[in-house]
């Protein structure tokens, strides 16, 4: 069974965000930066009430990765 973030990745054009890292959390993207560590230190100053997904949108020429 899918998550309602991992639906939103797949369903959404994320081109504005290649080779950075992005955090979802109820169908909203909640931080975006270059390095997983700065999304999550954006993700925890937020204060969020669950964790969000973390993921790399890739290049057009990388291959894209899932982190679970």
């Amino acid at each position: 069974m899918s998550s309602v973030e991992s639906q939103f990745l797949e369903s959404n054009d994320f081109t504005e965000f290649e080779g950075e890292w992005i955090a979802i959390l109820d169908k909203k993207i909640v931080a975006h930066a270059k390095t997983l560590s700065e999304v999550v230190d954006q993700a925890t100053k937020a204060k969020l009430i669950r964790t969000p997904l973390f993921h790399r949108i890739p290049k057009k020429d990388e291959v894209d990765k899932f982190i679970l």
